[in-house]
C-alpha cells in the first residue's frame, strides 16, 4: 500500500542502494557503397549499462558503464549538484565536453545513425570528447530565450588532448540560446571554445 512506502530519509537511503538500472544495445546495420569510413555490414557497435539515483536532494549519481567488443569502460561517471547558491548546477567526474550539439549526446540517443563526420573529425573519433573534469553551468534569466552558460575545467587526457604534467589542463566555454517560434518551429544556437593551459605545475 503506498502508505507503506519510505519516505524521507528513509526512501532516499534505499533509492542510493536501488539505483536506477538501464541496459542499452546499439547494432548497425550498412549497405551499398559507403563513402565514409568503410563501416562493416553489421556491428554491434557497443551496449551500455546506466546507473542513476538520486543521492539526497541536493545531489544526484549518474555512471555509464560500456561494454565493447575489445573492452569494457566507464563512458561517463559523475556526480551532479542541481542546487548550488546562486542558481548555479556543478558536476564532478568523468563526462562528456559541452563541446557543440552532439558531442554530449550518447551514440543511442543521436537522432540519426553516425556521428556528422565533421564532428568525428574534430573530436577524434566516434565517441566524442570526455575526460575528467569539473562543469559549472547556470541559467541567465532574460524575458526573451532559454540562455545557457557553462564552463568546464578538465585533466585534459582525452581523444584530442593528451596531459604531459598536471597543470596541462583543457577548458571549454559553452553558450547556448533557444527559443519557440512557433508551435512545430524553434531556434537552437551555440558557441564553444576548448582551450589547453599550462600553469605552474603544483
Amino acid at each position: 500500500p503506498p502508505s507503506l512506502a519510505p519516505t524521507g530519509p528513509a526512501a532516499s537511503s534505499s533509492k542510493v542502494f536501488n539505483p536506477d538500472i538501464a541496459a542499452i544495445g546499439n547494432f548497425v546495420g550498412a549497405a551499398g557503397q559507403s563513402p565514409g569510413g568503410g563501416e562493416p555490414s553489421l556491428n554491434m557497435q557497443e551496449a551500455e549499462l546506466s546507473f542513476q539515483a538520486v543521492v539526497d536532494p541536493f545531489a544526484r549519481a549518474d555512471f555509464f558503464v560500456t561494454l565493447g567488443p575489445d573492452e569494457v569502460a566507464l563512458e561517463e561517471g559523475f556526480i551532479t549538484f542541481p542546487t548550488l547558491p546562486g542558481g548555479f548546477l556543478a558536476k564532478v567526474g568523468k563526462m562528456r565536453d559541452a563541446f557543440g550539439k552532439v558531442n554530449g549526446q550518447h551514440p543511442h540517443t543521436l537522432p540519426f545513425v553516425d556521428r556528422p563526420l565533421v564532428s568525428t573529425n574534430l573530436t577524434g573519433g566516434e565517441e566524442g570528447l570526455a575526460d575528467s573534469g569539473i562543469s559549472v553551468a547556470r541559467l541567465i534569466p532574460n524575458p526573451w530565450l532559454f540562455l545557457e552558460a557553462t564552463g568546464q575545467v578538465y585533466q585534459g587526457n582525452s581523444e584530442i588532448f593528451k596531459a604531459v604534467t598536471r597543470s596541462d589542463l583543457a577548458t571549454v566555454g559553452h553558450l547556448r540560446a533557444y527559443r519557440d517560434l512557433g508551435e512545430s518551429t524553434n531556434i537552437d544556437l551555440g558557441g564553444s571554445r576548448i582551450v589547453r593551459a599550462e600553469a605552474d605545475d603544483l
